[in-house]
């Protein structure tokens, strides 16, 4: 990248890097790609682009300009359906669709449900978590660990509605707890045998 960035181009013209998923850089390969933001040749740019579910660091994105981009459920509805060559947009249940998700999320989450036998088109937002609280084994899995504080988020907001008196301070509560347990590194287990009881 560093030769690419420091070779002259035809005619002068604006060349661009692409650097995909940069929330899964670690801190050293943040710390090289610092340098060559922060000293970038003339007609030479960086685009970088994150999964907005997560964070980057904040000496990356301190240095760049934000843009967020939101595709149209049309356009995320067609990328999921390519990716499967059939329609599976549809048969995802819409406790877990919402604006803000993009199309690798529900590619994930339904590669998740057909891997462990489950019913994508009738499980529900509490179906779901409900399966993390009676079988622990699937806290190992990369995809849900990384998805927790959204799952109970999409838990909540779906139930807003039926309980606006308390629904705010148990989201608060389980949410704070939540990011103790991967603070501290606590038990998750436990955490969830007590999640177990707002979903009865």
């Amino acid at each position: 990248m560093i030769k690419f960035q420091n070779s002259s181009s035809f005619n002068n013209k604006t060349r661009f890097v692409l650097i995909e998923d940069v929330d899964l850089l670690n801190v050293n390969s943040v710390n090289a790609l610092l340098k060559s933001l922060e000293e970038p040749n003339n007609n030479f740019s960086f685009i970088l682009t994150h999964n907005s579910n997560k964070t980057v660091l904040e000496t990356l994105k301190s240095r760049c300009i934000e843009f967020k981009v939101n595709l149209k459920n049309q356009f995320v509805e067609n990328i999921v359906n390519s990716y499967f060559s059939e329609n599976v947009y549809d048969q995802i249940s819409l406790d877990f669709k919402n604006y803000y998700h993009n199309p690798v999320f529900l590619i994930n989450l339904s590669n998740y449900f057909n891997e462990n036998n489950l019913d994508i088109q009738n499980f529900s937002i509490e179906d779901l978590l409900y399966e993390i609280t009676i079988n622990p084994s699937h806290l190992k899995d990369e995809f849900i660990l990384s998805n927790l504080n959204l799952f109970i988020e999409l838990y909540f907001y779906k139930n807003i509605n039926a309980h606006k008196k308390n629904i705010f301070k148990a989201k608060e509560y389980f949410l704070k707890k939540l990011s103790n347990v991967k603070k501290y590194n606590l038990d998750i287990e436990t955490f969830f045998l007590e999640f177990k009881d707002l979903l009865k």
